[in-house]
C-alpha cells in the first residue's frame, strides 16, 4: 500500500514532490526544545556566547542561563507551572496566555522540558523595526485642515507598542515630543523604556504631529509575551489605536494566523483599532513551492537555480528567516543554509522538526568581507509539497530572485489589522508605492495592504513612518466622530484615499493614498463652445461643490492636447502647476482647504493653432482622483467662418520702463468694437487682462511681479453684441 501510494504522489507531482532520502525511517524522539537552546548545555561560557549570537539566542554569560520562551500544555495553570520553574532555579520574568518567558541556567534546560506542563521551549518569534535606516506628512495627507477646524485628536488614546524609545527624555525636554501629550510610558522589558533604539520615538512623534491633541500610551516590548501584556494594558488604560510599526517575521506563514495575529485579534474584540506596518521587504523577500532535484534535497528557487543571492557592500550581519506552510507545529523538516560564493557553508540552522517544534529556521551571521554570499535550504525530512517563504531582514541585502508578492509581515497580514505601506513625502503626488513597500496577496489569498501614507518624514522612512501617520489620522477622526466604532473608523480611513494603481483595492497600494477629507463632490467642466476653427478660441471652465455634511481638500487635474495651446490659467485661490512638457499636457489645481457646501472654480483658455488638423479633442480630468463629467470633446472644423475680418485695426504698443501701452486706432468698416487684450507668460500664466474701446488708449503698469523676458499678448476681435470675430497673438520683449 505505501509503494502504491508513493507511485500515485509521483504521477500527481513530479519532480515537484519534495522526497528527501530519510521518507519513512523512523523518526527519533521528539524534543521538547529547540536544539540550538539544547546545543548550549554542552558549551563552555566562551563557546556558548558565540552559538548564542550566532543562533538569536538571548544569552547572560555572567550565569550562563538563556532566555526562552516557555509554552504550557492547554489547561496547564501557569501559576503551577511557576512554581515547579522556580524550585529548578528558574526566572520567570514575565507571563502571557500561555506563555512564560524564563531566564533558565543551561544546565537546568533538560530538567525544565521533562515537566509534563511544559510543552516546548523555544527562542522568542522575531519582529524587526519596519524602517530605513514641520512634519511634511500632516500637509501632504489633509490632516492641517482637520487640525484647522479643531480636531486634533482630542480625548483619543494611541498606543504605541515599539522596541524603544531611545531619547525620549531629551525628546520631552525640547518638546519634540511634548511631555503633555504621554499618559502613560511602560517597559516590560525589564531593560528600560530608553534603551535599545530611537525607533519608537520616532513612531511617536509622527504620531504626536498628526494629532497633536492625542494622549500617548509608550510601551517597549521585547517579545510576544511583552506583546500580549502591553496589548491588554492598552485596552484596559482605554486606548482606541494601537500603532505598532513592528513586524513578526516568524509567528506564521502570511495567513493572518498564529500567536501574534491571535493577539491583535484581542484589541479588534476590544474596539480598538491596530494600524501596522505592511513591511518593507518587498525586495527581500521569496515564497513559493518547494521543489527539489531528484540529484539532491536542496530547494530550488527557479528552475535550475537552488540559491537565493545576497549582495553585501558593507561588512555587517545578514539576517534570514525561513518559515513554512505547516503552522503552528510540523513534522516536515527543513534546514537553512548560508554559504559563500565558492558554496563553502559559513552558517546553518537546522532544527529538528518532529511534531513539536514551529516550522522556521534562522540565521544571524556577520560577514567582514563584501561580496556575494548565497542562501540555501535543504529538504531533510518532507514527505508532501510544501509552500516556503524566505525572508531577508536587514533591508540592504535584497534577495535574488525575489518574490514581492506576499510579502507584507504579521500582524499586518491579519484582517484584524490596517496594514499601511509607504510612499515617499517627496514624491505624494505621483502616487507610487515605495519600491520596498510589502505587497499582498497574503497567502490565503486576500488583498494587502489596506492604505498608504508618506515616509521620509525627517529621514525616518519605511512603512514604519507611513503606519503612525494613519494611527494619527485616525486619532483625529475620532475626535471629530467620537461615537465611530472600529468598524466605522476603518471604513472612513478607507474611503478617504487616493486610487492608484488598478481600479479598487489592490495588492500593492490597497484602496490608495490617504488624503483625509476627501469627499465625493459634485464636479463639472463646460466649454464656452464644442465646434471650433483653427486660431479661435475656448473658455473652459471647471466647477466643484464640497457636500454640506464635509470639508476638505479638493486636487482637480486637467489633461489637454498638445495639439492646442493653453493660453491662461485662472487659479481662483487655488496651488497651480502646470506641465506644458508633458502629453497630454496636464493642469493641477489643489485647494487645500474647502468648507462645507463651498464652491470652487478655475477656468484655461485653450486656443486652436492656426496648423490643426480638423478632428477631435479629447479632455479629461479628476477631481480627487473622480472622473469629472460633462463637456469633453472639442471639434476643430475647416468651414468658413460666419465673420470675416477685413482691414483691421492697428494696435500700436509701446513699452516704458513703468508700462506697456496699447492704442485702439480703429479703422472704417471693420465692424470690430471692442478689443479685449490678455498678456501671458511662456508658462500660460495670465500676466493681465483688459478691454480696449475704440480710440481708446491703456496702460498696464509693470510692478515687481513682471520679469524681464518674452511675454505674448493675445487680441481677441468682437463685435457690437461681443461676438468673438477673429484674434491674433503677439510677442512682447521686456527688457528694463
Amino acid at each position: 500500500m505505501r509503494l502504491r501510494t508513493l507511485a500515485v504522489l509521483l504521477l500527481l507531482f513530479g519532480s515537484d514532490l519534495l522526497l528527501s532520502a530519510s521518507l519513512g525511517a523512523d523518526q527519533p524522539p521528539s524534543s521538547k526544545m529547540e536544539k540550538a537552546l539544547a546545543r548550549l548545555a554542552d558549551l563552555d561560557a566562551a563557546e556558548s556566547a558565540v552559538w548564542a549570537e550566532e543562533h538569536e539566542i538571548r544569552y547572560d554569560v555572567q550565569i550562563h542561563a538563556v532566555q526562552a520562551i516557555v509554552e504550557l500544555r492547554s489547561g496547564a495553570s501557569p501559576a503551577s507551572v511557576t512554581s515547579q520553574l522556580e524550585q529548578h532555579h528558574v526566572r520567570v520574568e514575565a507571563q502571557n496566555s500561555q506563555l512564560l518567558r524564563v531566564s533558565i541556567p543551561t544546565q537546568h534546560l533538560e530538567e525544565i522540558a521533562s515537566l509534563e506542563d511544559v510543552s516546548f521551549i523555544r527562542r522568542p518569534y522575531t519582529f524587526r523595526e519596519l524602517d530605513l535606516a514641520e512634519n511634511r506628512g500632516v500637509l501632504k495627507t489633509g490632516a492641517q485642515l482637520l487640525h484647522s477646524y479643531g480636531f486634533q485628536g482630542q480625548q483619543v488614546k494611541i498606543a504605541v507598542i515599539d522596541g524603544g524609545f531611545q531619547g525620549l527624555a531629551k525628546a520631552m525636554k525640547t518638546g519634540d515630543l511634548p511631555s503633555s501629550s504621554i499618559s502613560d510610558m511602560i517597559d516590560y522589558t525589564g531593560e528600560g523604556l530608553e534603551e535599545e533604539t530611537e525607533h519608537g520615538l520616532q513612531v511617536a512623534e509622527i504620531a504626536n504631529e498628526m494629532a497633536p491633541g492625542a494622549s500617548l500610551i509608550l510601551m517597549r516590548v521585547g517579545d510576544e509575551v511583552d506583546l500580549g501584556n502591553a496589548v491588554d494594558d492598552a485596552i484596559r488604560l482605554g486606548a482606541r489605536i494601537i500603532s505598532h510599526s513592528l513586524g513578526w517575521f516568524d509567528s506564521n506563514f502570511g495567513d493572518g494566523k498564529g500567536l501574534v495575529d491571535e493577539i491583535a485579534k484581542r484589541a479588534l474584540n476590544a474596539g480598538v483599532l491596530w494600524v501596522n506596518a505592511a513591511g518593507n521587504q518587498a525586495t527581500n523577500h521569496w515564497m513559493g513551492l518547494a521543489r527539489v532535484n531528484n540529484n539532491n534535497e536542496w530547494i530550488e528557487f527557479a528552475p535550475g537555480v537552488n540559491d537565493l543571492e545576497i549582495y553585501a557592500t558593507f561588512p555587517g550581519e545578514i539576517d534570514l528567516v525561513l518559515v513554512w506552510d505547516e503552522w503552528p507545529i510540523t513534522y516536515q523538516d527543513f534546514d537553512l543554509y548560508l554559504t559563500d560564493w565558492k558554496d563553502n557553508v559559513i552558517a546553518s540552522s537546522e532544527e529538528d522538526q518532529m511534531g513539536l517544534a514551529p516550522p522556521r529556521e534562522m540565521i544571524q551571521h556577520f560577514v567582514a568581507q563584501p561580496g556575494l554570499y548565497k542562501v540555501k535550504v535543504k529538504a531533510r525530512r518532507v514527505s508532501k509539497p510544501v509552500r516556503l517563504k524566505v525572508w531577508s531582514l536587514n533591508s540592504e541585502h535584497s534577495l535574488s530572485p525575489a518574490v514581492a508578492a506576499g510579502s507584507v509581515v504579521a500582524p499586518a497580514d491579519c484582517t484584524c489589522t490596517l496594514a499601511v505601506g509607504a510612499i515617499n513625502v517627496f514624491q505624494w503626488e505621483k502616487g507610487w508605492a515605495e519600491f520596498y513597500s510589502a505587497q499582498g496577496p497574503t497567502s490565503d489569498g486576500r488583498i494587502k495592504p489596506d492604505l498608504l501614507a508618506p515616509d521620509n518624514i525627517r529621514g525616518f522612512s519605511g512603512t514604519s513612518a507611513a503606519a503612525p501617520g494613519v494611527a494619527g489620522a485616525a486619532a483625529t477622526l475620532l475626535s471629530e466622530h467620537p461615537e465611530w466604532d472600529v468598524n466605522e473608523l476603518e471604513a472612513a480611513l478607507e474611503a478617504q484615499t487616493v486610487d492608484l494603481y488598478e481600479p479598487g483595492k489592490d495588492n500593492f497600494s490597497g484602496y490608495g493614498r490617504m488624503q483625509l477629507s476627501l469627499a465625493s463632490p459634485q464636479a463639472s467642466r463646460a466649454l464656452s463652445t464644442t465646434q471650433v476653427h483653427p486660431g479661435e478660441d475656448v473658455v473652459v471652465t471647471l466647477t466643484a461643490q464640497m457636500p454640506a455634511s464635509h470639508f476638505g481638500t479638493f486636487e482637480w487635474v486637467e489633461s489637454v492636447p498638445r495639439q492646442l495651446v493653453v493660453a491662461g490659467i485662472e487659479a481662483d485661490g487655488a496651488q497651480v502647476s502646470f506641465q506644458k512638457d508633458s502629453d497630454p499636457m496636464q493642469i493641477r489645481w489643489l485647494w487645500s482647504a474647502v468648507g462645507p457646501g463651498e464652491r470652487r472654480r478655475a477656468t484655461y483658455h485653450i486656443h486652436v493653432p492656426n496648423e490643426a488638423s480638423p478632428a477631435q479633442y479629447e479632455l479629461s480630468g479628476s477631481l480627487n482622483g473622480l472622473t469629472v463629467t460633462g463637456d469633453t470633446t472639442l471639434a476643430v472644423h475647416y468651414e468658413a467662418r460666419s465673420a470675416q475680418i477685413t482691414n483691421r485695426p492697428v494696435i500700436t504698443t509701446q513699452i516704458t520702463k513703468r508700462a506697456i501701452e496699447f492704442h485702439f486706432n480703429r479703422l472704417i468698416q471693420t465692424g470690430i468694437e471692442r478689443l479685449d487684450v490678455q498678456i501671458f507668460n511662456l508658462d500660460g500664466h495670465a500676466q493681465s487682462s483688459s478691454q480696449l474701446s475704440p480710440g481708446q488708449h491703456m496702460a498696464i503698469p509693470l510692478g515687481r511681479h513682471w520679469a524681464n523676458g518674452i511675454y505674448l499678448y493675445r487680441v481677441i476681435y468682437r463685435d457690437i453684441a461681443g461676438k468673438m470675430l477673429g484674434q491674433e497673438i503677439k510677442k512682447l520683449i521686456l527688457l528694463r
